[in-house]
């Protein structure tokens, strides 16, 4: 289970400052990246990058694991999402992240229509990660449990210093 991560790749935008379903040039930008990116299926994560900021700042993490890159991720309810965060941050570039899953030979796995469950897992594992850093994700599934979750330092933590416990927990976690 070996994935290898792409980007951030700017996502091209319509005057009208939407994304289109089909993202003019995207595709091909994604297979000048990398031969078979675009048919390949994993994990991808839509971000949104700051003009002056270095770090673009997660707003959707999804998978692919029945249909490739291309068709799942400016699916409808995709691009509602994406086009809700540029809406409200105008001044943004958007981009993707693809985290594509290669078989023990090296080649990029295909969909699959069993799918794959460590694709599952890593998408779970990058909701979780995006969530900490920005609460506003836009994710819903699989988020639930993380919104009433609460561990001081880590996740949700009330204002004030959690306590020396606490911290060296978030220290050893790298966080």
């Amino acid at each position: 289970m070996k994935y290898e991560t792409f980007g951030p790749i700017e996502i091209p935008r319509q005057r009208n400052g939407l994304i289109a379903k089909k993202p003019k040039g995207f595709w091909n930008s994604v297979e000048e990246l990398c031969e078979g990116l675009s048919a390949a299926c994993g994990c991808y994560l839509f971000a949104a990058k700051s003009s002056g900021g270095p770090t673009p700042y997660p707003w959707y993490a999804g998978q692919t694991n029945k249909s490739a890159f291309k068709a799942e991720c400016f699916e409808h309810q995709k691009l509602t999402h994406y086009h809700n965060v540029l809406a409200d941050y105008k001044r943004v570039t958007p981009v993707m992240f693809l985290m594509a899953r290669r078989t023990d030979g090296g080649i990029f796995s295909k969909p699959s229509k069993r799918g794959y469950p460590d694709i599952d897992k890593l998408e779970e594992m990058l909701i979780g990660m995006a969530f900490i850093r920005n609460r506003k994700l836009c994710n819903i599934q699989g988020t639930a449990h993380l919104r009433d979750l609460v561990l001081p330092g880590i996740i949700n933590s009330p204002t004030g210093n959690p306590g020396g416990p606490a911290n060296m927990l978030k220290e050893t976690l790298g966080l």
